[in-house]
């Protein structure tokens, strides 16, 4: 009775006995969870992408060698995609969210700390420390940006080395390409937010995770959710990735795997400690998580835009391989399928899920997730490597080109203007013209503060934010102001083609004066325009009911294609008055409701 029982229990050990095809070549289990086992020659050395062996008696290759080759690549992905994130990484304007990065730094030890930085503070403390170092508030950019593009780069190591555990030696070199050059993932890595440093810690995570159940190592499953909890301390989102790696691992125990409830021991200590920290920490998650996903004027993606917005940021190349690799995989290795569909499927399924019943959630949502599609299409990459090159040797490097290309447009227009707006361009351009008593509406009215630091606060005033403010609130504020400097992007939060709003108050009443934008090679533009009102009476009264044409076309004004005319540049006034801040004197932070 005890022989039939143990002889329907599957053992990893026992599994592994059969070469399994991963990636580009055929490699046994043992080899793919670092086993030292002898590495058998892959189907693409038998192709002829490999040096030859006729003597079978010939020693196998020397350890040391191997592993200096393996440094050495290491080494040289990690200057590579250090190169290309720290390119330019200080010369391009803070925006957006970047804001809320600065503010929770300098708030992280008072007694005006945000919800968030209870509940995930990981980020920030390494912030703070960044901007204790002597000069980083003179360049305040560079200072924010440094831990994203560290751990951009790391994350690319990560993504190479980590995965030598079940990927071969192509299919790695694959990865860490479409990795290093992904103008999305560079993007991240140059933004003053958390989401590079949970890409990098989510990959760490779920790589240990894997080889943990692999090897029925409690040893490796204590190490994952170290690197889950500081995920989590990074951003809540993570939580998606643990619990489709927990559905994972009690699958395989399901199924009958050699894995111990022992090994499991960590990863439901984990839970238990975080549901504890969250009762402790009540309000301050339902402030910031729970206010994320039930508050009733939140920007929510629908399911078309969600899957849209994934295939975009992945790029459709990448998408369209993530998706092939996941097919292919089916039937080749059930555990490592098991592990990528579950992992990743699971999180995005949960996502449009809700999103389908209209819970506000972002696409932004599903970065924890991103190192398994990046890895599936890695995968898918390296097969039609190793079956163009059976036809054409030279589509060994053709190929991966090939599958990079569609980056190349954003890659390249990405060292233009980071793909961001130029408010500190246009705040510098409108500070030598300011006159007294001039007031500033402004999109990131925080930031503009921070390159205008002498403008009263009274005179700078918030443009406003996505969900719906209008003009008539500026009306007290313009009460005292001579005249009214706006500066609001093109693709203002949407509203530019809502007729009566506050883009047709600012059109109507002002006159466009300048543009900050980079000539791009892909369809993304950048535009940030700066009005100027004069007519403060008019702008007071202006009611859209009164000055609305129901045919007029709707516009998004540019000074190429303007219906006024070209209006001459004021001089430049030094001779004003400058206020200089009090000490210890504090600027309006940006709304909670646009935080992420």
């Amino acid at each position: 009775m005890m022989g039939r029982v143990a002889a329907g229990r599957r053992s990893v050990t026992e599994i592994s006995a059969v070469p399994r095809k991963i990636g580009g070549g055929a490699v046994p289990v043992e080899a793919a969870l670092g086993r030292a086992f002898p590495r058998a020659k892959t189907e693409a050395e038998r192709n002829g992408r490999a040096e030859r062996t006729s003597d079978l008696n010939e020693p196998s290759p020397d350890p040391t060698t191997h592993q200096r080759g393996e440094r050495l690549a290491l080494l040289g992905w990690l200057l590579v995609a250090g190169l290309v994130r720290g390119l330019c990484l200080g010369e391009w304007s803070l925006w957006g969210d970047e804001a809320y990065s600065h503010i929770h730094a300098g708030e992280l030890w008072t007694e005006e700390a945000s919800p968030s930085l209870k509940v995930y503070p990981l980020f920030f403390v390494l912030e703070w420390l960044c901007l204790q170092f002597p000069g980083a508030h003179e360049s305040l950019e560079l200072s924010l940006r440094a831990v994203p593009a560290l751990a951009g780069a790391l994350a690319v190591g990560v993504l190479f080395a980590g995965s030598r555990r079940f990927l071969d030696g192509l299919t790695r070199h694959l990865l860490a390409a479409l990795a290093t050059f992904s103008p999305w993932l560079i993007y991240h890595s140059q933004f003053a937010r958390f989401y590079s440093l949970l890409l990098l810690l989510s990959a760490v995570a779920a790589f240990q995770f894997y080889a943990a159940v692999q090897q029925n190592s409690r040893r490796l499953m204590i190490q994952s959710m170290i690197w889950f909890a500081l995920a989590i301390a990074t951003h809540p989102t993570a939580v998606l990735l643990l619990g489709s790696c927990a559905a994972f691992a009690l699958a395989s125990k399901w199924r009958g795997c050699d894995l111990s409830w022992r090994t499991l021991s960590p990863l439901g200590v984990l839970f238990a400690l975080g549901a504890v920290l969250a009762l402790i920490k009540l309000q301050s998650v339902s402030e910031t998580v729970g206010f994320r996903f039930f508050m009733q004027d939140a920007g929510a993606d629908s399911v078309p835009a969600l899957i849209q917005g994934i295939a975009y940021n992945l790029g459709l190349s990448i998408s369209a391989l993530a998706a092939l690799g996941a097919w292919r995989l089916l039937g080749r290795d059930q555990s490592l399928a098991a592990f990528l569909w579950m992992g990743a499927g699971l999180p995005i399924a949960l996502v449009l899920g809700l999103a389908a019943i209209q819970v506000p959630v972002e696409q932004r949502y599903l970065i924890p997730v991103v190192p398994l599609l990046l890895v599936l299409a890695a995968m898918a990459l390296a097969e039609l490597v190793t079956l163009a090159t059976q036809k054409l040797r030279v589509a060994r490097w053709f190929v991966p080109v090939l599958a990079l290309s569609p980056f190349a447009p954003a890659f390249a227009s990405h060292y233009l203007d980071g793909n961001r707006h130029n408010l500190r361009g246009a705040a510098e351009w409108i500070e030598e013209r300011l006159e007294e008593d001039d007031a500033v509406v402004a999109e990131i009215h925080y930031l503009f503060a921070l390159y205008v630091p002498q403008l009263p606060e009274e005179l700078l005033l918030e443009a406003p934010p996505q969900f719906g403010r209008g003009y008539d609130l500026y009306r007290a504020g313009l009460s005292e102001a001579k005249r009214v400097w706006v500066v609001i992007p093109t693709d203002f939060q949407g509203v530019s083609g809502d007729r009566g709003g506050f883009y047709d108050w600012v059109w109507e009443v002002g006159s466009l004066q300048q543009e900050f934008f980079a000539e791009r090679w892909d369809y993304h533009e950048n535009r940030l325009q700066v009005f100027l009102i004069e007519d403060i009476a008019a702008a007071r009264t202006w009611r859209p009911e009164e000055n609305r044409d129901e045919d007029a076309p709707e516009r998004t004004p540019t000074l190429r294609s303007r219906e006024r005319p070209t209006p001459q540049d004021r001089p430049a006034r030094t001779d004003r008055p400058r206020r200089e801040r009090p000490e210890g004197e504090r600027r309006r932070r940006p709304p909670r409701s646009q935080e992420d």
